[in-house]
């Protein structure tokens, strides 16, 4: 923390509130640090003070990424720089303790709830563009497997049964059975007695 330049903050309408910010990641020390780095950036805003902190440390979730987090009593400027704070560090979860009651500017909440949307907006692009982006990497995966499949029959020249194709191939029997219906309705292979051959 900054120290005396923190304790030299003094604002005319101040909220305190408490918060939690979770940080996940790998490895361990990298969390554990992280979590200082945003503490600091969070006291050097001049528009924060922070009155409490405590950190706890990165604990081991699943598949070794490790999750921390860290408790703060904060005071800040205004409401503006309450919501800015939130917008900027996305914490899991914010508490006001005082004051009890305050009074919003029509114009404040006009311009939050923009710079609201416009944020949901944006994540909800980026969300549609991974989701498309997973759509052609499966469809790539797939096109990969069936050419691995023709490759491994092609060599072998034999038809071959569900158990044989992922032996050679390296595919899960469930998975590639879904495929191989596919497949063979979409004329690639043919169904035999002893399970599939190239058409």
């Amino acid at each position: 923390m900054s120290g005396l330049e923190g304790e030299n903050k003094e604002f005319e309408n101040p909220i305190t509130a408490r918060t939690i910010i979770e940080v996940l990641g790998k490895p361990k020390k990298h969390v554990n640090n992280t979590l200082k780095l945003i503490v600091n950036a969070i006291d050097n805003k001049p528009n924060i003070k922070v009155l409490k902190q405590e950190i706890f440390e990165a604990e081991e979730k699943e598949d070794n990424v490790f999750a921390g987090f860290v408790e703060l009593e904060i005071k800040v400027k205004d409401l503006e720089s309450l919501t800015m704070f939130c917008f900027e560090f996305l914490p899991s979860s914010v508490e006001v303790l005082e004051p009890a009651s305050i009074n919003v500017d029509a114009r404040f909440l006009t311009s939050f709830y923009t710079d609201l949307l416009l944020k949901i907006h944006k994540v909800d692009g980026q969300l549609k563009a991974l989701n498309l982006e997973k759509r052609i990497l499966e469809d790539k995966i797939v096109l990969l497997m069936r050419n691995i499949v023709i490759l491994v029959m092609s060599r072998a020249k034999k038809e071959m049964d569900i158990q044989e194709l992922s032996l050679k191939t390296g595919l899960r029997q469930e998975q590639l059975s879904v495929l191989m219906e596919k497949w063979v309705e979409d004329g690639f292979f043919k169904k035999t007695d002893k399970g599939y051959a190239l058409k």
